[in-house]
C-alpha cells in the first residue's frame, strides 16, 4: 500500500482525517494522517442565537411601550429557542398593518394580539428565513403551485419595484383598500432596497402587490413600462405569489400581512381562473378571517380604532367579492348577505391620512368625498340589501329575486324609490365626475341601482309555459340595455382606464344573455340598433372574450351572438354587402375550424373502429362457441377490465362490444342525473371521451361541469328550451360555474 501509493500524485494519495493527533489507524495502514480540529458545538451557536431573541424581544417591547401598547409584564421563563420565538410580536403587522389577532367566537374581554408565526414576528430584523433542511408544504396543491424549498423568489429591480408600487396605488388600491397605502409606504421603499432579506409574510404581500398591478395594466403600457408583455409578466408574478403563500403558511396563518396578500392573489386571477376555484378560494379565505376573529367587529374586542377599521376594510371588501364569486358559480346573488348581531360595523368612509397606527380615538368620518368612496357605494348596497332581507326570514328562500317576484309592484317601486334616494342623498352628490375614482363610484352606484331592478325583474321568475305581458318583457329588455350601457362606460370613457380592470369581473351576464335572445327571436326589436352597437363595444374592449375559447360561458355566448346577427341579417330589405364586425368573423372561423377538427377525429375512430371489428369479432364467435376445447380458451386474452372478485367483466369492456351509436335520444333531466357511472349516456358532450363519443342534441341540457367547449364550437349548441321558453337560465348557471 504504501509502495503504491508513492507513484500517485499527492492529490490522489489515501489519507485518514481525524480530530485527533496521530494514532494507532494511521500507523496500521500506513497512510498520512492528517490532522483537522473539531468544529464550534452547534448548542452554543443555539446559546447565542437565543440571546439575540431575548435582546431583540426587549427592543419589541420598548417600541410598543412606545406606542401605547402595554406588553404583557410576565418575564421570560425560560430561554429556548422555542418560548422567545412564541413570545415575539410582530411588530410590522402592528404598526404597518394593523396586526393579526386570534379570538374565540365566545371571547367578551379585550382581544390580546397573538402571533404565533415566529418565523414572521422578526420583520424589523429584515433577514429571510432560510430555506435548508426544510420539507415541502403539503398545502401548496390548493394554489395549484408545487414549492420549490431551495430556491430563492427572484424580486424585479428597485426601480421597477416602486413603479408596480405606484401602479397599485394609481389603479388598484382606490378600489379595494385591502392595504393602507400611508403605513405600509415605508415598509416597500425598505423592501425595494433590500429584496432578498424581507421576512416570509411581508414577501408573499409583495408579488400579490406586483400581480396586482400588472393585473390592472393593458397589454401596450405593460410593455412600455416594464419591457415584457402583460400575460408573461402576470404569470410569473402569480406563480411566485402562490409559492410565497405557501411558505408563509397561509392556511394555518394568523398574520394579517398574510391574508391581505391572499385576498390581492384572488383579485389578481378571477378573471382568469374558473370561477368556482375562485369562489372556493374566496370561502378559504373567510374561514381564516373567522379564525383570526374578522367576523366581529373589532370595537366589541377591544381593539384599537385603527386595527378595527382595517379588518372592517378587508372583511366586507372580500364578503361582496364572496357574493359576487357565487354567482358567477351558478348561484343567485346577495345569498346571506344578513350580517347578523355579531358582524362588524361597514368600514367608515375615511381618507388613509385619517387613520394610523397608534390612534386612541376613532376619527369621525368627513362630509364628502375621501379615498373610501368606491367602498363606501358598496358598502351602501350592502347595508341597503342587508336591511331588507330580514323580510326573507320568514319566506321559503333568501334570494333577492326570488322574493321579490311574489310581491305587488308598487312595492317593490318604493323599495326602489328608497334605495335611489339613499344613494343619491348620502353618497352620489358629493362626487365630482370629471375626477376618474369619483365617476367610477357613481357610475358603479348608478349600475348598482339598475342591476337591483333587474334582478327583481328577472326573466328567470316568469312562469313557465305562461304568456308573459309584452309590458314586462319591454321594461326588462329596456333595463337589460341600460345595465349594459353603464357597465360599458366604465369600459369605454378613456378617463377610467386606469380602473377598467376591475369591471371586466362584473359583466352582468343574464342581461346580456338576455339582450342577445331577444335579439335572436326578433331581430327587429325597438332598439335593435342600440343593442348591437352595446355588443360592439363589449368586444371590442374585451377581446378575450372571442379569442378565448376555454372557458364555456364565452363559448356559448358567442354562439348565441352568432345565431343573433344571422337573424338580423335575414331581415328583409337589409344589404347582404355589410360588412360583419371583426367579432363575428372570428366566431365563424372559430366553429369552423372546430367542426374541422370534430370531424377529423370522427374518421379517425371510424377507421381504427373499423380495423378492430375483425378481432373482436372472432373473440366473440371463439367465445359462444360450445365445442371450444379448454386448450383454445386459455390462449384467449381476458378481458383488460376484469374483476376476478366478481367473475364477470367491468362495464368498460362490455361496452366495447356494443354497436356505437352516433345519436342519443333525447332523454329528461332528472334521468341524467340517475344514469349508471359507466352508461354510454353519461357524458354526452362532456370531456373528449374517445372511448364512447356520442353526440348531443339541443333539448338535453348539461349536467356536469367539465365541458368540451370544442364540441359547443363545432355544434353551435342550441338554446330552445324543450317547452318551447326561450331561454334556459339553469343551463345558462351551468355555463357560468363551468371550466374547460
Amino acid at each position: 500500500m504504501q509502495e503504491l501509493s508513492a507513484h500517485l500524485p499527492e492529490t490522489d494519495r489515501p489519507t485518514l482525517a481525524f480530530a485527533a493527533p496521530i494514532g494507532s489507524a494511521c500507523t496500521k495502514h500506513k497512510v498520512e494522517c492528517v490532522y483537522r480540529p473539531a468544529q464550534a458545538s452547534k448548542n452554543k451557536v443555539k446559546r447565542i442565537k437565543n440571546d439575540v431573541l431575548v435582546e431583540r424581544l426587549k427592543q419589541y417591547e420598548a417600541l410598543l411601550k412606545d406606542k401605547g401598547i402595554a406588553p404583557e409584564a410576565s418575564p421570560i421563563p425560560s430561554t429556548t429557542k422555542q418560548d422567545v420565538e412564541a413570545q415575539l410580536v410582530d411588530v410590522a403587522s402592528v404598526l404597518e398593518s394593523g396586526g393579526s389577532t386570534t379570538l374565540s367566537d365566545t371571547s367578551s374581554a379585550a382581544a390580546e394580539p397573538r402571533f404565533p408565526e415566529p418565523r414572521d414576528a422578526m420583520g424589523d430584523s429584515w433577514q429571510e428565513d432560510t430555506d435548508e433542511g426544510e420539507s415541502e408544504n403539503e398545502l401548496g396543491f390548493i394554489l395549484g403551485t408545487t414549492l420549490r424549498t431551495s430556491s430563492r423568489l427572484p424580486h424585479p429591480p428597485m426601480e421597477a419595484i416602486l413603479q408596480l408600487w405606484q401602479v397599485f396605488i394609481d389603479n388598484v388600491d382606490p378600489l379595494t383598500k385591502i392595504v393602507h397605502v400611508p403605513s405600509l409606504q415605508p415598509a416597500i421603499q425598505k423592501a425595494a432596497t433590500r429584496p432578498s432579506g424581507m421576512p416570509r409574510n411581508f414577501q408573499a404581500l409583495m408579488f400579490a402587490i406586483y400581480s396586482t398591478a400588472v393585473n390592472s395594466l393593458k397589454d401596450d403600457p405593460c410593455k412600455q413600462a416594464f419591457g415584457q408583455s402583460r400575460q408573461t409578466l402576470l404569470t410569473h408574478y402569480i406563480s411566485n405569489t402562490k409559492i410565497a403563500l405557501t411558505r408563509a403558511n397561509f392556511m394555518s396563518t394568523t398574520s394579517l400581512v398574510v391574508l391581505q396578500a391572499l385576498a390581492l392573489h384572488i383579485f389578481s386571477i378571477r378573471d382568469t381562473h374558473e370561477p368556482r376555484a375562485v369562489w372556493s378560494l374566496t370561502g378559504i379565505f373567510l374561514r381564516l378571517a373567522e379564525g383570526m376573529g374578522l367576523h366581529r367587529d373589532g370595537t366589541s374586542l377591544g381593539l384599537p380604532p385603527f386595527e378595527s377599521e382595517i379588518r372592517r376594510r378587508i372583511w366586507w371588501n372580500m364578503k361582496m367579492h364572496d357574493y359576487r364569486t357565487a354567482e358567477l358559480a351558478g348561484l343567485t346573488k346577495f345569498r346571506r348577505v344578513d350580517p347578523g348581531v355579531d358582524s362588524p360595523n361597514f368600514p367608515t368612509s375615511l381618507n388613509d391620512t385619517d387613520l394610523f397606527p397608534g390612534m386612541t380615538t376613532a376619527p369621525f368620518p368627513p362630509t364628502g368625498p375621501t379615498d373610501m368612496m368606491f367602498c363606501a357605494v358598496r358598502t351602501e348596497f350592502a347595508g341597503f340589501i342587508a336591511k331588507h332581507t330580514a323580510k326573507f326570514k320568514d319566506s321559503q328562500t333568501n334570494a333577492w329575486e326570488d322574493y321579490w317576484a311574489r310581491h305587488e309592484t308598487s312595492e317593490k317601486s318604493s323599495v326602489f324609490e328608497e334605495a335611489e334616494e339613499l344613494m343619491e342623498t348620502k353618497v352620489l352628490r358629493y362626487y365630482d365626475p370629471s375626477k376618474p375614482l369619483h365617476l367610477m363610484a357613481s357610475i358603479v352606484g348608478r349600475s348598482g341601482l339598475t342591476l337591483m331592478r333587474f334582478l327583481t325583474n328577472h326573466p328567470r321568475n316568469w312562469p313557465a309555459g305562461a304568456a308573459v305581458p309584452d309590458a314586462e318583457k319591454q321594461n326588462v329588455w329596456k333595463i337589460s340595455l341600460q345595465l349594459l350601457e353603464q357597465w360599458n362606460m366604465a369600459q369605454a370613457i378613456p378617463l377610467l382606464e386606469c380602473f377598467a380592470w376591475h369591471a371586466a369581473y362584473y359583466l352582468p351576464w343574464h342581461a346580456l344573455i338576455y339582450v342577445l335572445d331577444n335579439l335572436r327571436a326578433s331581430p327587429e326589436i325597438q332598439d335593435a340598433n342600440k343593442a348591437w352597437r352595446i355588443m360592439d363595444t363589449i368586444y371590442r374592449n374585451n377581446p378575450d372574450f372571442v379569442s378565448n375559447t376555454k372557458r364555456p360561458i364565452y363559448v356559448a355566448v358567442g354562439n348565441l351572438c352568432l345565431k343573433a346577427y344571422k337573424a338580423r341579417q335575414q331581415i328583409p330589405g337589409r344589404s347582404n354587402d355589410i360588412q360583419p364586425p371583426a367579432y363575428i368573423l372570428a366566431f365563424t372561423q372559430q366553429r369552423d375550424a372546430a367542426k374541422s377538427r370534430r370531424q377529423a377525429k370522427e374518421e379517425a375512430r371510424n377507421n381504427k373502429r373499423a380495423q378492430q371489428a375483425p378481432l373482436s369479432h372472432h373473440i366473440e364467435s371463439t367465445e359462444l362457441s360450445p365445442h371450444t376445447s379448454n386448450s383454445s380458451q386459455s390462449n384467449i386474452k381476458p378481458y383488460p377490465n376484469y374483476d376476478p372478485t366478481t367473475s364477470r367483466p367491468q362495464p368498460q369492456a362490455q361496452l366495447q362490444h356494443q354497436p356505437y351509436s352516433a345519436t342519443i335520444p333525447p332523454q329528461p333531466q332528472a334521468q341524467l342525473h340517475s344514469l349508471p357511472p359507466n352508461n354510454n349516456n353519461i357524458d354526452l358532450f362532456w370531456l373528449n371521451n374517445e372511448q364512447n363519443p356520442v353526440s348531443f342534441t339541443n333539448n338535453q341540457t348539461p349536467t356536469d361541469m367539465d365541458m368540451d367547449t370544442d364540441f359547443l364550437l363545432s355544434e353551435n349548441y342550441g338554446f330552445d328550451r324543450a317547452d318551447g321558453m326561450a331561454i334556459d337560465w339553469t343551463q345558462w348557471d351551468n355555463f357560468l360555474g363551468s371550466k374547460a
